[in-house]
């Protein structure tokens, strides 16, 4: 049986058949008579014990006597003659899926309608269509034309399809060789013509001929004259509808960004036509929300015609779901972004409601499932490149922790905060006893700050939280404040920023290093934050001064109290430098100054002005200079001032790199130490975090990114650094760098 969809045929067979009208969509349940026509009874639909079907012609709502009228059937996907049975008369055609419509004089169908048999045995009535017709015109292929035996006409028309209230297949006919001089007729309008191979290539293709009503055209299908002509036949992957309207842009780039001469977007079709173009080759590209075609390469050849036919393909959809305790997140909504994995970009949004969420139409590559609920982040990975949907599910179970904060040897309150990101905090409550419990719902590393009345707040940078259990939390009691003043008038300098560094041992003969930074007072006095037996490191900086010198000093196990005076001088003497990114000044680009960008630290910081401009102190020259632009590529090079003012044109990024540290056994190494060599400039620790912005460690999974790369580089991963870190050891890792990562192999 046709079914009839939104006023469109729909191709399904059964063993019974009725009347259909076409274009009203209206299922005639029984024969009555229409004007002067009388319909026959559907229960003689049958020819030798089979189902037999008959097709009628209607105009203006009134069914047409059967002189003059055919039924047309072309065997979709083959060139074969085209079947024609008479209207009014039962028939049966080869068991076959068929493009249809129907001629009556110069009346034809405005459409085609896909149609299904199958033969199968008579049960009871027959099948019957009307086809609503309009007036036609006739075309004819110019004499002087040769097709051969191997070649077809094909005809496609580029309007009758969209005189309907929704999005219909196009009228396109394919001709065979023998048959191709004929006059033929076809819906009135706009007629594209090509002398096509039979797998649909082009060998020669007209402009848009209009064809009137009641007229004949001459089709004169030629090589192009001047340049090459292109022929893109897109093919849906589903059929137009409403609820998934597929909209789809084509174009073509050569030196230029053109669309297409001609394009007709049809139910089942996407078409572009270009004409002259003078170019040797280009990249053909479409644009979709819901559909997707990978860019690609087209060699053109001067006075050919290039026919490119493709299948597209539906973007896949994910669906999410958390499983876990009720009210895991109380009040906090969850939801899920979707993000590139190359280059960070987020390409998809949504709430999750009943502990679910549906996201549609991603692209089809390796994309980062990020499920964010409050100070909560996890992470999930998916590979969509063969555009099938898929499941991403999270399954959450709570890590319960408690455990007593003390205060040298005695428990004290306070507040005990999880950093589960670079801001987001889980705080516990720490009682007057120093007790504290808290729930968490991610086993990793955790850094951890415990404040406590009356001390700077103390980190612990290395917590790892695996399972439910207890964890105790030692504040050394120690007493450090720095007291930062003028080197010149010993006037105190406020808003002075101190980063300390303390280096200790935790008891597995391993040292760690933790860094923390604190700002003075209006007295120029900053307390220190809590330090654990070992070494410590304290540098100040203020606008408008010199970074201090790095002070040391062993801290020890016993209560300890200090002040550390640090005198700044006031930069003096400076040299101008214009920082540029393609063609336009770098505002607010941020520069720092280092001797030695390996271990030292950090001795000048300062951003430019809108104009991209920055005064540097005259006793930064020589050092290295450390230079983050947005949108531009890192840069560290030797400060050379020059007079009147030094330019530097800063290079494009390239791809984000990715780099996944794997030990001698492959396993992934956590928290190693990475080294990066740019342009000849071994870069690690502060000078290194201060360029790309993020910890000069691999994280908890071995992985290590920098987003600002603009060239070759060299990477050395150590599992424990240790001088000196030699260029020789480093691996090469030249842009373009791939999508997904480099695996570097590091030292233990």
């Amino acid at each position: 049986m046709w079914e009839l969809g939104k006023c469109g045929l729909l191709p399904a067979m059964r063993p019974q058949l009725r009347i259909l009208t076409v274009c009203a969509c209206v299922l005639v349940a029984a024969i009555p008579a229409i004007g002067a026509v009388h319909l026959p009874d559907l229960s003689k639909g049958v020819i030798n014990g089979r189902v037999a079907v008959i097709a009628f012609a209607r105009s203006h709502g009134r069914l047409m006597d059967t002189g003059a009228c055919s039924m047309r059937l072309a065997l979709m996907g083959e060139t074969s003659a085209e079947l024609t049975y008479p209207c009014g008369v039962w028939f049966q055609p080869p068991p076959g899926t068929y493009s249809s419509w129907v001629e009556k004089g110069d009346d034809v169908s405005p459409i085609q309608y896909p149609l299904v048999y199958s033969g199968g045995p008579f049960n009871g009535k027959g099948f019957g269509a009307t086809f609503d017709v309009d007036p036609g015109g006739r075309v004819q292929l110019a004499p002087a034309i040769s097709v051969s035996a191997d070649e077809e006409l094909r005809l496609i028309n580029l309007d009758s399809y969209t005189a309907f209230p929704t999005l219909r297949r196009a009228f396109e006919r394919r001709i065979t060789a023998k048959d191709a001089h004929g006059s033929l007729l076809v819906p009135a309008g706009r007629i594209i013509a090509a002398i096509m191979d039979h797998d649909g290539n082009a060998r020669t293709i007209t402009g848009p001929v209009r064809v009137m009503p009641h007229q004949s055209a001459t089709l004169t299908p030629e090589v192009p004259a001047r340049g090459s002509d292109i022929l893109v036949v897109l093919n849906r992957p589903r059929t137009y509808d409403k609820s998934t309207p597929d909209e789809l842009r084509m174009t073509l780039t050569t030196d230029h960004v053109a669309p297409p001469n001609v394009f007709v977007a049809t139910a089942n079709r996407f078409y572009g036509v270009w004409y002259g173009v003078t170019a040797s080759a280009g990249t053909l590209a479409i644009s979709s929300q819901t559909l997707a075609l990978p860019e690609e390469p087209i060699r053109l050849r001067a006075h050919h015609v290039t026919t490119v036919r493709r299948d597209l393909k539906v973007l896949p959809s994910i669906h999410v779901s958390v499983v876990a305790p009720a009210r895991t997140f109380n009040d906090k909504t969850p939801f899920v972004t979707v993000v590139r994995l190359s280059g960070g970009e987020p390409v998809g949004h949504a709430e999750l409601e009943d502990s679910s969420a549906e996201l549609h139409s991603l692209p089809a590559e390796r994309l980062r499932i990020e499920l964010r609920a409050g100070p909560w982040r996890f992470i999930r990975r998916v590979d969509l490149r063969d555009y099938r949907d898929q499941d991403v599910t999270f399954e959450l179970h709570p890590i319960m922790l408690s455990g007593t904060v003390f205060h040298g040897d005695d428990p004290t309150p306070g507040k005990l905060r999880f950093y589960t990101g670079a801001t987001d905090t889980v705080e516990a409550v720490v009682n007057d006893d120093g007790h504290y419990q808290v729930t968490l719902w991610d086993a990793r590393m955790y850094v951890a700050e415990v404040t406590i009345p009356g001390a700077a707040p103390y980190r612990e940078y290395f917590v790892r939280v695996t399972d439910s259990g207890t964890r105790d939390f030692h504040v050394p009691e120690t007493d450090y404040t720095a007291h930062v003043i003028d080197a010149k008038t010993d006037e105190p300098i406020a808003g002075a920023e101190i980063g300390v560094q303390n280096v200790f041992d935790p008891g597995d003969g391993q040292s760690q290093t933790t860094s923390q930074r604190v700002v003075t007072d209006r007295n120029g006095i900053a307390q220190l934050p809590p330090l654990r037996a070992g070494l410590a490191r304290v540098m100040a900086r203020a606008k408008g001064y010199l970074h201090s010198d790095t002070t040391s000093f062993t801290v020890g196990d016993e209560n300890t109290s200090s002040s550390i005076a640090i005198a700044l001088k006031r930069a003096a003497n400076t040299a101008d430098l214009a920082l540029q990114f393609d063609g336009r000044p770098c505002a607010g680009a941020e520069l720092a100054a280092t001797i030695d960008a390996v271990d030292g630290p950090l001795i000048w910081h300062d951003t430019t002005d809108a104009d991209g401009n920055i005064e540097i102190p005259e006793t930064v020259a020589g050092a290295i200079l450390l230079v983050r632009c947005p949108g531009a590529a890192m840069v560290a090079r030797t400060w050379q001032p020059m007079q009147p003012t030094t330019t530097w044109q800063l290079p494009p990024p390239v791809s984000p790199l990715v780099v996944r540290a794997i030990g001698g056994d492959g396993d992934p190494m956590p928290f190693a130490d990475v080294t990066l060599w740019l342009n000849g400039v071994a870069l690690r620790g502060e000078a290194l975090a201060f360029l790309t912005g993020t910890a000069p460690v691999t994280n908890r999974d071995g992985y290590w990114r920098s987003n600002a790369i603009g060239g070759e580089v060299e990477i050395l991963v150590m599992r424990r650094y240790h001088a000196p870190a030699l260029q020789t050891l480093a691996q090469t890792v030249v842009p373009p760098f791939p999508p997904t990562d480099v695996t570097v192999r590091g030292l233990e």
